[in-house]
């Protein structure tokens, strides 16, 4: 294997192994990461452009864009959170930039996840989930809903302690 090719393999390897913790982001005051790939088999290609993610103070990821190989936008997603740092809010764009889809999160005074409503870019329910906790406030049912609020599926929780 050429010395050249090499190198540009350990570098792809280090940076796919390489992922930022919150910690880290904060830590090194990260603002963004992007990601690159190139075709071990042509050594004479320019890096692809992979992924875009950008986080805030607090090391949340704040905006995730991934791309197709050919350099358009994959998927894009935007996320908001609340004072307490959980998430609010996640909108998914269209490679337009287009709003596609926004899911948005309720928090009990607890901080346990309350519900979790998708809706489509005309303002439409698509699905909604809810959360139920005991009062030690471990989750003990999730309940998801279609389009109209009807039943799509029940998960339960039981425990037993010492």
């Amino acid at each position: 294997m050429k010395p050249s090719l090499m190198i540009i393999v350990c570098m792809l390897i280090s940076l796919t192994a390489f992922t930022q913790t919150k910690k880290e982001c904060v830590k090194y005051h990260i603002k963004s990461v992007t990601s690159y790939s190139t075709d071990v088999e042509d050594e004479q290609a320019a890096p692809v452009r992979e992924s875009y993610e950008e986080f805030d103070r607090q090391g949340n990821t704040i905006l995730f864009i991934e791309f197709k190989k050919d350099g358009t936008i994959k998927r894009k997603e935007a996320t908001a959170y609340n004072s307490m740092g959980d998430k609010s809010e996640i909108k998914e764009f269209d490679a337009s930039g287009n709003v596609v889809r926004v899911t948005r999160f309720s928090y009990t005074p607890f901080g346990n996840k309350a519900s979790e409503k998708e809706i489509d870019a005309s303002g439409n329910l698509l699905k909604e989930t809810e959360y139920t906790y005991d009062p030690r406030n471990l989750k003990v049912l999730k309940t998801t809903y279609g389009k109209n609020r009807e039943f799509r599926s029940r998960k339960k929780w039981e425990y037993e302690s010492f």
